[in-house]
């Protein structure tokens, strides 16, 4: 099996690689993979009580594909948690879904 050299200078074998791969492929920004994200859980950077109500209504709609339903209460999580990482992502991965790139 053919070897390729790391960053550290060993060696991967090409089902590492693959492995590798597949971690990052479905590997979700929470540390969930995708599609095993409990809708009742809510990062710990979200401080507020409303922002944390919004932020679960929104996974819930994410749930069923409800992508404008998603988006309005992820905005509605914004106005509480302004710039928080883990909405402003969602948010871009909810507007991706719909395809507005803008």
């Amino acid at each position: 099996m053919p070897l390729t050299r790391n960053l550290a200078g060993g060696t991967y074998s090409r089902r590492k690689w693959i492995y590798l791969f597949l971690l990052i492929l479905f590997a979700h920004p929470g540390g969930t993979f995708l599609g095993a994200q409990d809708p009742s859980i809510v990062p710990p950077s979200i401080k507020t009580g409303e922002g944390r109500l919004h932020y679960s209504q929104a996974m819930k709609f994410r749930e069923k594909s409800l992508w404008n339903g998603e988006v309005l209460e992820l905005n509605l999580a914004l106005r509480f948690e302004r710039r928080n990482p883990d909405i402003l992502v969602e948010l871009g991965i909810a507007l991706g879904e719909m395809k507005e790139w803008r």
